[in-house]
Formats: structure tokens, sequence, C-alpha cells
């Protein structure tokens, strides 16, 4: 691992942690998609693993006591990025990589909103993750909707 990021990771607080899985699973992803491309097939099983296992992690980050319609929204919807993924590396699709990373991007993108309004560190979520409901592509399946 690059030591710079190494250090970022031990010193993140819990909400920059969860900015940098959603980063480093996009990252994956966009990986998988180049060497699908390129026809790299340990390489895009590798990609696919890793993001496989940054959605995992923002999974195991969830909380039921903090808001839990919320969270079990997220968590099927995470859910369904992993059998996406799955579909992917099975079928040697581009489609669904395509669609697990818009689906990221958003949320990344509502995360990282939700960063800079509050501040890394963290503090009340429950009134900021009503902007969650709104970042959902439209192709986003409807009852993965994010409701809070």
């Amino acid at each position: 691992m690059n030591p710079y990021f190494e250090q970022k990771i031990l010193g993140a607080a819990p909400l920059e942690l969860v900015t940098l899985l959603y980063q480093r699973a996009i990252s994956s992803v966009q990986d998988a998609r180049v060497h699908l491309r390129e026809g790299r097939i340990a390489q895009r099983g590798v990609a696919i693993s890793n993001a496989y296992a940054a959605i995992a992690e923002l999974v195991s980050s969830l909380h039921d006591s903090a808001a839990p319609g919320l969270t079990k929204n997220l968590r099927d919807l995470y859910f369904y990025m992993q059998g996406r993924l799955l579909t992917a590396m099975h079928e040697q699709s581009d489609c669904p990589l395509v669609e697990v990373r818009e689906l990221l991007m958003t949320l990344a993108d509502a995360w990282n909103t939700i960063e800079r309004q509050i501040g890394p560190r963290g503090g009340e979520l429950n009134a900021e993750s009503q902007k969650l409901n709104q970042t959902l592509p439209s192709s986003a399946p409807r009852h993965f909707e994010i409701r809070v």
C-alpha cells in the first residue's frame, strides 16, 4: 500500500474513512473497466474484488441506531452494487460496472457534500442525510432509493 495513503487512513476520522472507501471503490471499478476492455482477465478480477471489498467495508460501517431507514436503504443499495459486480465478473460485461460506478459516484458526491458542510470530523448526520434522497440517479431501482 502507498505509505502516504496508509498514513491518511490511520489518521482519518470516520467520515473521512467513508469518503476514502468510496474513492477506493470508484477507482477499482474504473480499473476493472480498463482491464475488461484490454482483455486482462486476472487484473479485472482483482479490481472487481477490490471494489467489492470496499463496498463490504461500507456495509460494515453502517449503524442502524443512527438512522434505521437510511441504514437499511444504504445496505440494500450496497448489496445491489455487490451483486452487479458479481454479474460483471461472471458475464464479463461493462454495463454493470458502469452502473455501479455511477451509483458510487452519486453517493460519494453526497458524502463529500456532507463532509464539506459538517467537517471531516463529523457531526449530526440526521439532518444532512435527507440530501442523499435527491442524489440517486433516476436509473437506480426504486426499492433502493434512499428515504429518511
